[in-house]
């Protein structure tokens, strides 16, 4: 009948629109599912040289010369919250320190207002600048978060090796990095990394404020998606005493997927980066 017929085609009309909504929806969620997997790797990146950087800092202003040289950046001690305490042992070989940021969520609110709990532990050889020192840092049960009730479990284990100067005189050191996180609602990501890092800037001096180090090398994981990845340091990366890397280009590659280009910016010390694919490109926060 007319009737049937008209319904016949109200139906169809429908499913051919719920269609052209799914391929508009999976057309706009491509760069949604890169920003993701940027994110995933450089908010993992970014709490591992947070973590370095604020244990070294403990380290310089304690005022424990270690021979010929001293782990870098005091300046940095202040960040350290009230409720965060610091255990430094140098009778045992290696020595180490543990920096505990307390059972429930603590606000380092003058480091870079986000919440942390759990301990880092690290040890270290020798002079941070004397070729052959190592030095790891671990953390255990630790959590960071923007709020008490969204604290995101991470997981690092990072080596540091001084492989002596380079051919330009600079120290170079060797970093094998792993790590996860797994965020307050379940899901769950992995990271590892194998990278150059070398002091360009800063060396002769036990500042921190002054050092500006170029990182290079891989990445490799799982984003919160399951999404496998690995990634390039096409421009070498660049810290200086920002919380941030600021500047420098990572290319991530995924299987049968567009390239990610990952983008730190060109100086500028913001928690801000940028993730392009398919000439798309979003900016992400680094936290």
């Amino acid at each position: 009948t007319m009737r049937t017929i008209k319904m016949l085609s109200a139906a169809i009309m429908l499913l051919a629109l719920a269609g052209l909504s799914s391929c508009q929806k999976n057309n706009v969620s491509a760069p949604d599912s890169a920003t993701i997997l940027a994110t995933d790797n450089a908010r993992i990146d970014n709490e591992s040289n947070k973590l370095e950087d604020v244990a070294n800092a403990v380290a310089e202003s304690k005022g424990f010369e270690l021979n010929n040289g001293k782990l870098q950046g005091g300046a940095l001690l202040s960040i350290l919250p009230a409720c965060a305490t610091v255990t430094i042992d140098t009778l045992s070989n290696p020595h180490s320190i543990v920096i505990d940021f307390g059972s429930t969520p603590c606000l380092c609110d003058q480091w870079d207002n986000l919440y942390r709990q759990g301990v880092l532990t690290v040890t270290w050889s020798g002079p941070y600048r004397e070729k052959n020192t190592v030095i790891t840092y671990n953390t255990s049960n630790y959590y960071r978060g923007a709020s008490p009730d969204q604290m995101d479990q991470i997981s690092i284990s990072k080596t540091v090796t001084n492989a002596g100067p380079n051919e330009s005189g600079n120290l170079v050191y060797h970093i094998v990095n792993t790590g996860s996180m797994t965020t307050y609602d379940g899901q769950s990501s992995t990271w590892s990394a194998d990278k150059l890092k070398e002091w360009v800037e800063g060396e002769s001096t036990i500042d921190r404020a002054d050092d500006v180090y170029k990182y290079t090398g891989t990445m490799s994981g799982t984003n919160l998606n399951g999404v496998v990845f690995n990634a390039t340091i096409v421009t070498p990366l660049t810290k200086d005493a920002c919380n941030w890397y600021v500047s420098g280009v990572v290319d991530i590659q995924r299987d049968n997927l567009p390239k990610v280009t990952l983008d730190y910016g060109n100086g500028l010390c913001d928690d801000q980066a940028t993730v392009t694919v398919n000439g798309q490109t979003k900016t992400i926060t680094l936290h």
